[in-house]
Parts: structure tokens; sequence; C-alpha cells
């Protein structure tokens, strides 16, 4: 009975835990838009996940080695808690695993944070690599695409018309995170390469102005500003000002391309901020 009951607890643990680190992934690993998602429904979130599995997600998630690191980080505190669990008396440890499983959420917080000094390291030194290599190909023409739809499709269609003149690289499928952009310089961009093709993703203010300050793009895309990942950033002009980040970043002989079938870009008054 208590083999069983431990067996019954891990698959339902595991589970929660996998659909919790992808939210926390998905969130780009910053703890305060996790949990935004995850009070929604909380419990009764954690409950549907164990029993209905595998949920259908248009970004899977993706075993990366932070992801790996941690999981691993987790499965210690899983076994401590297990181990503990069994200095208990029956009707306790029963309470406890199913607390346990219902805490899941906090306890992804608690590993993101045991963490992050590591991470933040590790991706100081990705971040500072891929600068290196930027730097040392100045003959590079860098062109930013950001916008709240059409950057994916706008990123290929550029990058085809210019690969008849260019030898041009483009960030592959929706890598558009700062760690998306790193993994793509460092293990493809190479000096043969005239142009880089650069999409920009962005939840959060500041998250175009800091890939503009890794990959310092000449050329600017603005495709659209639209409602995608209000739930994030809160505004409309907050959306705005993130977008309006790759504009405002680019050199001053650098040329930006807006779409003006949008009013907030449109009517936008585009004297430069101080």
């Amino acid at each position: 009975m208590e083999i069983l009951l431990v067996v019954t607890f891990l698959v339902c643990y595991c589970l929660a835990s996998l659909h919790e680190y992808h939210m926390l992934q998905l969130s780009t690993y910053k703890a305060r838009a996790y949990m935004r998602v995850t009070r929604r429904g909380y419990f009764f979130n954690v409950l549907q996940t164990c029993f209905n599995w595998p949920r259908k997600a248009k970004k899977p998630l993706v075993y990366t080695p932070r992801i790996v690191r941690m999981l691993a980080a987790h499965a210690v505190i899983l076994a401590l808690a297990v181990a503990w669990s069994f200095f208990m008396i029956f009707t306790h440890r029963f309470l406890f695993l199913v607390l346990f499983i219902l805490l899941t959420p906090l306890f992804v917080i608690l590993v993101n944070l045991l963490n992050s000094p590591l991470e933040r390291a590790i991706s100081n030194w990705y971040i500072s690599d891929a600068k290196r290599i930027l730097r040392e190909m100045p003959h590079l023409i860098v062109i930013g695409i950001t916008g709240s739809y059409g950057k994916t499709s706008t990123k290929y269609f550029l990058a085809k018309l210019l690969s008849y003149k260019y030898n041009t690289l483009m960030t592959p499928g929706s890598f558009n995170t700062p760690m998306g952009v790193v993994k793509t310089v460092r293990e493809q961009l190479r000096p043969i390469h005239d142009v880089f093709v650069c999409e920009m993703g962005a939840k959060h203010v500041g998250d175009i102005k800091e890939l503009c300050d890794l990959v310092n793009p000449r050329y600017g895309i603005l495709t659209a500003i639209g409602p995608q990942h209000l739930d994030t950033q809160g505004t409309m002009e907050n959306i705005e000002k993130t977008k309006f980040e790759l504009p405002y970043a680019l050199p001053d002989d650098g040329t930006a391309f807006l779409s003006y079938d949008y009013d907030r870009i449109r009517n936008r008054n585009y004297d430069r901020p101080m």
C-alpha cells in the first residue's frame, strides 16, 4: 500500500512539475510573470495536469540545459520530501504528499530562485562570448525585426530576398529571446556572413532593448503593434514603448521601417527620447 502511495505521488508530482516548468519557460524564467500565469486556477490547474496528460501546446517544453539543471535540483527536494514522509504516520504522510503536489508552483519558484546565481553567471558568459563574435565582424549588417505579430514571416521573406545577393543568416524558427539569439550567434554565425536578420520578441518592457544591446542592429523593422502580451505588459502604452525600443536603439545612420497601418505607429511622436 505504501509503495503504491509513493508511486502514485511520484507520477502526479512529475506531471505537475513538468507542466509548471513549461509555464516558467514560457514566462522566460521570470518569477513575476510566472506567478501571474500560475495564480489563475492555481490548485485546479495542478490537479488537472495530473489527470489530463499529455497536453497539447503550441510551444512544448524544451529540455534545455537550464531546465535539466532545475529538474535535477527539484529532484533533490523531492527525494528529501519523500524520505521525510516515511518518518510520519500513514494518515499524515498521505496529506503531506497531497499538499506537496498542490504546492508544486511554489517549489518551482524556489528552485528558480536557488539556481538564479548560477544561471545568471552562465548566461553572462554566453552573452559576452556572443558579443565578442559580433565585435569581430564589423562588416556584418544586422537587421532587427519586432512587432506584436508578423515577425517570423517577415524574417523569412526578408532573409530569402537578401540571400540572392548576400550571405545571410537569420535566427531560426521562433528564436527571439536573448539566449535564443546568443545560441544562433555562437553556433551559426561565421565570418563569411554579410547579413544577420534577428527576430526580437518581447513580453516585458526592456526586452527589446536588451536584444538591441546584444546585437546592435543598424536597420530595424516594426511590423505591428497589437494587444499581444497585454497580460504581461499591462497596457497598450507599455507594448508601444517596448516595440519602439528597436527604432530608438538604432545608430544615427541607421534606418527604421515602420508599418503605418497601425494607429500607434502612424500617430506616434517620433522625437527621440532623452
